[in-house]
Formats: structure tokens, C-alpha cells, sequence
């Protein structure tokens, strides 16, 4: 497994080949003080076994579907389901992939990857490229993918955040400009129907404490700044802003950390009905996400 680092002034990143993985995002503090923002693991070598897609580029389907999928009149069964659903791609999706990374300048990291036909069962190959890239004050995330038949693609990142370094996430301060979030049937799978944020235990769209509140969501985004979230300690503030739909917004059991996967789901049409609009070769795939980071 390979690292390979970016850095200026104000920000330090590690990426690992292995799922073009986001392993360390350092920031400054108001004293000066690197801190890291991503909650990763310890030893490099832990990501190959890693269950929770820390820090991972999810593809080509990130979130769940149901298997089979159909594309026109043709189903195509998926593998490495659980009760006929696959999350994000199963065990042999991009996470679990060798990426070829090379360093295009001092601020930006190139990873490539060439997704094979029905791997994990999809049809179509995909050539996929993500691009880190640092800013004054931040990171952009860009995604470009193309593919030589209509297929489904839904890429994201699964950084995990804590603005502290470390700590309770009950602390920070989330803020989601988002109206509706998206109802899930019995297998955690979209239905279609939007519910309303305001006046729910989903209502963020005043900054507030996170408390105790459970978050496993997508967020419909009524502006591209879809989410700001504020460490306790730190006082350092990441602004999320993306070109994507919403984000699911993920707070896992047993670690404190707080991710924020800007995505387009599909959400008013589920890749498993005929009426999909996939991602087909005379349209590629395109999304770009930035997380700045300001002081309070």
C-alpha cells in the first residue's frame, strides 16, 4: 500500500492507492496547530479489512440498491447481497481497489481506476478518475467517470469527520441546508417520498448541537453550501459545498465521527425501476465537492 501526500500553509493530506482512500486531512486550529480532521485508521494496512469504508472512494454505486437492477428490458442481478440488497457495491467495490495515483502538481493527486464489465454485476466498463486538489483553505474533490454502455454511477467519498481531532460528536454543530430528506423502506432503501426536515429530529437547518440524534440520511440540498459542521473544542468550522442533489449524512455506532457523502441517489427514480437515467457514453459522469475550513 502506497501514501501519497499533498500539503501548503494551511493543509496537509494523505492518500492511500488503495481505494483512492482520504487517510489524514490536517487543518490549522486559530493558535496555528495542525489538527486532523478525519477520523481514519491507525495503521495503513487496517483499510484492506476495514467494514466501514473509512475514508474510501465508494463505486460505482454508492448507497443500496436492490438486485436485480434492470436497465431497458434487461435485469442484471448484483453479488454480494444481503437479503437482495448491495451497499455501496458490495466487498468488491472501488474501496477495496488498487488505484493508480500520480501527482499532477504540488496541489493536486490524479487517481485512476478502470472498472471492468460486470464487475460486482453492472454491465459496461467505467473509467473513473478522482482528483484531489488543495485549495487555500480547503480540499476539492472532483469526479469524472465514462462508460461504453448505459450503466448506473453514483460516486462519493466516505471521509469520516471530527472537528476536534477526537471527542464526542454530541458537541459539534451540524447545519444542513436541506428541506426534505428521503424516506426509506424496511431495507434502508429510497422509496421516492420526501419528507419534510422542519419541525422533525432532521430539522438542521439552523445551526444546532448534534446531541444524541442518530443520522443515517440523505438530505435533499436546497443550496450547493449543503452543510457546515463546527468542532466544540477547535472552533474550527468545515463548510461542505458540492454540485450534487443532497448528501446522506451518516453518524456511525461506535466511534465518534460524522460523515458527509455528497451524492445523487436517484431519489425520484430508483436505479432497480425502467425508468432510470443511467450514466451512458455520450454523457459522462461529473461531480465536484469542497470542504473549506474557516475558524470561529
Amino acid at each position: 500500500m502506497a501514501t501519497f501526500d499533498l500539503s501548503n500553509e494551511c493543509i496537509k493530506v494523505a492518500v492511500l492507492n488503495t481505494g483512492a482512500t482520504l487517510h489524514q486531512l490536517f487543518v490549522r486550529d486559530p493558535k496555528g496547530r495542525f489538527v486532523n480532521v478525519i477520523v481514519g485508521l491507525e495503521h495503513e494496512s487496517d483499510y484492506c479489512k476495514d467494514p466501514w469504508y473509512r475514508g474510501a472512494i465508494v463505486g460505482r454505486y454508492a448507497g443500496r440498491l436492490s438486485s436485480p437492477i434492470s436497465i431497458g428490458e434487461k435485469k442484471y442481478p448484483l453479488k454480494g447481497t444481503r437479503d437482495n440488497i448491495v451497499l455501496h457495491s458490495g466487498v468488491d467495490g472501488w474501496h477495496n481497489k488498487i488505484w493508480k495515483i500520480s501527482k499532477n502538481s504540488e496541489n493536486t493527486l490524479s487517481c485512476t481506476y478502470t472498472c471492468s464489465a460486470n464487475e460486482v454485476g453492472f454491465p459496461g466498463v467505467v473509467n473513473a478518475q478522482i482528483c484531489y486538489r488543495l485549495l487555500e483553505n480547503g480540499l476539492e474533490i472532483s469526479y469524472q467517470a465514462t462508460t461504453d454502455t448505459p450503466t448506473p454511477i453514483n460516486l462519493t467519498n466516505h471521509a469520516y469527520f471530527n472537528m476536534d481531532g477526537n471527542g464526542a460528536m454530541a458537541l459539534h454543530q451540524l447545519q444542513l441546508n436541506a428541506s426534505h430528506y428521503l424516506d426509506l423502506d424496511s431495507k434502508l432503501v429510497p422509496t421516492g417520498r420526501q419528507i419534510e426536515t422542519r419541525n422533525t429530529p432532521y430539522d438542521f437547518l439552523q445551526m444546532r448541537p448534534i446531541g444524541n440524534q442518530f443520522l443515517d440520511d440523505f438530505f435533499v440540498g436546497t443550496d450547493p453550501k449543503i452543510a457546515r459542521l463546527r468542532g466544540h473544542q477547535s472552533k474550527i468550522e468545515m463548510l461542505v459545498e458540492t454540485d450534487q442533489p443532497g448528501a446522506v449524512v451518516f453518524r456511525p455506532p461506535h466511534f465518534e465521527a460524522l460523515c458527509i457523502e455528497t451524492q445523487t441517489p436517484r431519489y425520484d427514480r430508483p436505479p432497480n425501476q425502467k425508468i432510470l437515467t443511467n450514466t451512458i457514453p455520450e454523457q459522462p459522469y461529473s461531480q465536484t465537492t469542497r470542504f473549506i475550513f474557516t475558524h470561529l
